[in-house]
């Protein structure tokens, strides 16, 4: 796939209607666009005491605070993403000890069994039964794999997972891959990198694969990775292109032109619930990038669609 590179600053495209200044305006922006709804490749929906005590986690940061956005029960905030304009989302969880895989697998695959907007979503993790429960969540239908490295304490060369990446690559799946290190996380930076999941696809070059947080803050990494993969490597700007109060990063120019340059690889994420702003903060942060009308459709709706059902 041919793309010139990045050459110099990117004006607004003036096609590009009045962003929403809230998620009430979402809908109307994205009908301005053409589109009927989003997609969210980026929303958790975990087990309630699981949530809970993501969210204690959360309260406890303190350089700088991390507010929680949507702490609400699970119907009002699915509720909610309904009524942003979101028609299809993930259901993200991740395991941090062996013997999860089941108890979260069976949630998450349960949450898309019941509700049609969620794409059967299900994680994996090092353990002695891994091969059994991904087998189960295929069996169930499973699109989406979430990996987080860091929270996981594992390396994605587990020779446990070996098998794992084979399957989910034949099976066309996407692996949401949360493998840098989380602000506020203590430790587990030895299970972190890019260069980590760069070697993964050395391995299993087919593996389709979306980098959480477009790999922040490996961003150079990240970008590199993209351009030597632009057909198995997705970008999810998720909590970091953002222009919310809380946590904001900082972008070169360089860098921003960098990614509007890579714009078919990205795809919409939020991380909700647990943020500090709402979906429409994501959005304007995304107009940084100077999209053109068919690039936002792209993002927020095409480019990811097609890996959401099975092929």
């Amino acid at each position: 796939m041919h793309r010139r590179e990045p050459s110099g600053p990117r004006a607004r495209d003036p096609a590009v209607g009045r962003l929403p200044t809230d998620d009430a305006e979402v809908p109307g922006f994205l009908h301005g666009l053409g589109l009927d709804g989003m997609v969210d490749m980026h929303v958790h929906v975990m087990p309630d005491r699981l949530q809970e005590s993501v969210w204690n986690w959360f309260d406890a940061l303190e350089d700088p605070v991390w507010p929680i956005r949507f702490r609400t029960d699970a119907p009002t905030r699915l509720a909610h993403l309904a009524e942003t304009g979101v028609v299809a989302h993930t259901a993200l969880a991740y395991a941090h000890r062996p013997g999860m895989l089941g108890w979260l697998n069976d949630h998450t695959l349960a949450m898309a069994e019941a509700h049609p907007q969620v794409v059967p979503t299900f994680t994996i993790y090092p353990d002695d039964d891994v091969d059994e429960q991904v087998t189960r969540a295929l069996d169930r239908g499973g699109r989406v794999c979430k990996v987080h490295t860091q929270v996981g304490h594992y390396h994605l060369s587990d020779p446990r997972l070996a098998t794992t990446w084979e399957r989910l690559a034949d099976a066309g799946v996407l692996v949401l891959a949360h493998v840098t290190v989380v602000y506020g996380v203590e430790g587990g930076d030895e299970w972190c990198g890019i260069d980590t999941l760069a070697d993964l696809l050395d391995r299993h070059p087919d593996l389709r694969v979306v980098v959480a947080h477009l790999g922040m803050p490996e961003l150079d990494d990240t970008l590199a990775l993209a351009r030597q993969a632009p057909d198995t490597v997705l970008l999810d700007p998720s909590m970091a292109l953002h222009d919310g109060e809380h946590l904001q990063q900082s972008f070169s120019s360089a860098q921003l032109r960098a990614l509007a340059d890579r714009w078919e690889q990205l795809v919409f994420g939020s991380d909700f619930p647990s943020i500090p702003h709402d979906l429409a903060a994501q959005l304007r942060g995304l107009d940084r990038l100077a999209l053109a009308p068919h690039q936002w459709r792209a993002i927020l709706h095409h480019t990811p669609t097609p890996h959401l059902t099975p092929p």
